[in-house]
């Protein structure tokens, strides 16, 4: 299969309230100190914990933070116990009875995880996030769902696989994904094992780009006025936390497969809220051709959005990956035919 990469290097926001937008830029200095001030504190007195982190604060928002960044910091997810529950439920997808003693006994073997060794899966991590911010009177509930890798939930009905949490601060719901904020899964074609390190861009992510690789069960939690479907969902483009690393919005084309004809070019488009000059953008093909593309090709539709055009001179089977500074942020499946 030919291989096309795009790296694209521009600074790009998603579509915010003006509320959302005051919280982001917020500064956490002191709430990330405070959290990283207890490493391995014990659960087991969660309400010690909880003091700890939240009595230096005034405001809602940096006492969530400082709550959210120490679970990410210390808490480990659990790789062994969350393929031990992934391979049980696959067994166990025609037999609903068995299937749900299953899950009930899994949920404590979770929780007795969690407080025994601080490690769990995602459901541990929303139960964790909710109980703390409970401490503090603040409203937090669990979310379930379809989370959406390069794994899972791409294409086809979908499977409902992730949690994390809606919080309420002052007086308006946001969401946040402390799972995948705490580390990835990495494999060295050996070993599979959990690389910790802590990424703030699924902390109150904005929904218009959330709503990329998290689908709730119930819609309600979407937290858009017009959300799309779960086929929608399930047919995007695939998103990297390097789209929430660097809040980048993809817009167009809208979905990962694409069927286009040689010598046709394609548009792929970003919606940007920063209005910052946009340039230093380049495309590598095969890792061999490499172009820059300047400001007169990249070009604005309105006000906010901007686009480029590609055209595809060979025919076959390409990945699209688009990058920024590196880092992946999306990927399309394009078929190019004569």
């Amino acid at each position: 299969m030919g291989r096309l990469i795009v790296v694209i290097l521009i600074t790009l926001l998603p579509s915010i309230s003006k509320a959302q937008e005051e919280v982001r830029k917020m500064d956490f200095t002191k709430a990330d100190s405070v959290a990283a001030l207890y490493p391995s504190h014990s659960l087991k007195n969660l309400y010690a914990l909880v003091n700890k982190l939240c009595s230096p604060f005034d405001n809602e928002v940096e006492k969530f933070r400082a709550i959210y960044t120490w679970v990410c910091l210390n808490i480990e997810n659990d790789y062994q116990l969350f393929l031990k529950n992934q391979n049980k439920r696959k067994k166990l997808i025609d037999k609903p009875a068995e299937l749900a003693q299953w899950n009930k006994d899994f949920s404590k073997k979770v929780f007795e995880t969690l407080l025994e060794k601080q490690k769990t899966v995602c459901t541990g991590y929303a139960y964790l996030i909710k109980e703390m911010a409970g401490y503090v009177g603040i409203q937090a509930e669990i979310v379930d769902g379809y989370g959406r890798t390069t794994y899972a939930n791409i294409k086809g009905k979908g499977r409902p696989n992730h949690s994390w949490n809606a919080v309420k601060l002052n007086g308006k719901w946001y969401i946040c994904d402390a799972t995948w904020s705490s580390g990835n899964i990495v494999s060295d074609g050996k070993e599979t094992k959990f690389n910790q390190f802590y990424d703030p861009g699924y902390f109150l992510a904005a929904p218009e780009l959330f709503v990329w690789n998290h689908f709730p069960l119930d819609t309600t939690w979407l937290l858009m006025d017009n959300p799309p479907t779960l086929q929608g969902f399930l047919n995007r483009p695939i998103i990297y936390r390097g789209a929430f690393t660097h809040q980048i919005r993809p817009l167009f084309p809208e979905k990962l497969a694409l069927a286009v004809t040689k010598g046709e070019s394609v548009k792929f488009c970003f919606k940007n809220f920063t209005k910052n000059k946009m340039d230093n953008m380049e495309i590598q093909v095969k890792k061999v051709k490499l172009s820059t593309i300047s400001q007169e090709e990249l070009y604005a539709t309105s006000e906010d959005n901007y686009c480029f055009d590609y055209v595809f001179d060979k025919k076959g089977q390409f990945n699209v990956h688009i990058f920024y500074n590196d880092v992946a942020i999306s990927t399309y499946e394009v078929s190019v035919s004569k």
